[in-house]
C-alpha cells in the first residue's frame, strides 16, 4: 500500500552511539519525529537492530503525542522496512529531517515545565510498563525505598501484572513503596487522586498529557533518574547521561 510507505526520513547519523543506548532517547527521538513529520509517515534511519519492542513503543508513544504520527518505519528494524528502497514512496523524492544533539536537549527541556525540586511523585509505565521494563527496573530499586510522602505509581497491563506476580517481582516493588496501577494511565484524573505539584516521568507522553489533565509540573528524564528521585524525594540529574553531549 503507497500510502503506508515514508515520506520523510528521520537521518540520525549525527547522533553518538553511546546516547542511542540511553532508554530516555528512545522518548526523545519519538518526540522530535512527531514535530517534524506532523502527520506524515516517517521512516527512521541508524536504528540498531537489536532496538528492542520497548524502544520501538517509546517512539511511537512520544510521536504521537508530540506530533500525530500514526504510522512509522524504522529502517531495519520494523517488517516493512528492511531497506531504504521498502520504506521510501518516492527514492527521488523525500524530505530529510536531520536529528541532532542539541534537538533531542531541546525536546528534554520542552517536556519538562518544573524546575528540579521536591516531588510528590515519580510516574512510570507510559505506555504500560512492559516484563523486560519491569526486569530492569528492580536492580534499581533492590534494598532501597521510596521517600515518605513519595508516590511512586508505575502503570501496566494486568497480563504483565500477573508474570511479575508469578516471578514474586510485586510484592518486591510494594516492599520498596511502589504502586501499581492496572489497565489505565495515571495521566488520566479520575485514576489517580492526590497528585499534585511536581512530578518526575521517563515517559514523553505522560509529560504531554499530564499538566493539562492533572494540573502538575513535569521533570522529564531517563529511568535511572526517576528511580533516583523517588528514592531521595528531590529531582536527581545523571550527571553522566548527557556528559560531553549538549
Amino acid at each position: 500500500n503507497e500510502g503506508r510507505k515514508a515520506t520523510v526520513l528521520i537521518d540520525t547519523s549525527a547522533i553518538p552511539d553511546e546516547l542511542k543506548r540511553q532508554d530516555i532517547y528512545f522518548h526523545l527521538l519519538g518526540t522530535v519525529m512527531g514535530q517534524r513529520a506532523g502527520h506524515a509517515v516517517a521512516a527512521i534511519d541508524r536504528l540498531a537492530p537489536d532496538t528492542g519492542e520497548d524502544a520501538l513503543k517509546a517512539i511511537s508513544a512520544a510521536a504521537a503525542a508530540a506530533g500525530g504520527v500514526e504510522h512509522w518505519h524504522g529502517i531495519g528494524r520494523t517488517p516493512e522496512a528492511p531497506d531504504f528502497i521498502s520504506a521510501i514512496s518516492d527514492p527521488d523524492q523525500y524530505r530529510v529531517e536531520i536529528i541532532t544533539v542539541d534537538d533531542l536537549a531541546a525536546a528534554r527541556r520542552q517536556l519538562t515545565s518544573a524546575s528540579d525540586g521536591p516531588v510528590s511523585m515519580v510516574a512510570l509505565g507510559t505506555p504500560h510498563f512492559s516484563f523486560t521494563e519491569f526486569a530492569a527496573l528492580l536492580p534499581m530499586l533492590s534494598g532501597r525505598k521510596v521517600k515518605n510522602g513519595v508516590k511512586l505509581s508505575i502503570s501496566t497491563s494486568r497480563h504483565v501484572r500477573d508474570l511479575i506476580a508469578e516471578k514474586g517481582w510485586s510484592a518486591e516493588l510494594e516492599k520498596a513503596g511502589a504502586d501499581l496501577m492496572v489497565d489505565t494511565c495515571s495521566y488520566f484524573s479520575p485514576a489517580i487522586r492526590g497528585c499534585k505539584g511536581r512530578v518526575m516521568t521517563n515517559a514523553a507522553k505522560w509529560a504531554w498529557y499530564a499538566p493539562g489533565q492533572l494540573g502538575v509540573e513535569v521533570c522529564f528524564g531517563s529511568l535511572r533518574e526517576c528511580v533516583e528521585t523517588a528514592v531521595r524525594g528531590e529531582v536527581w540529574r545523571d550527571p553522566e547521561l548527557w556528559k560531553g553531549l549538549s
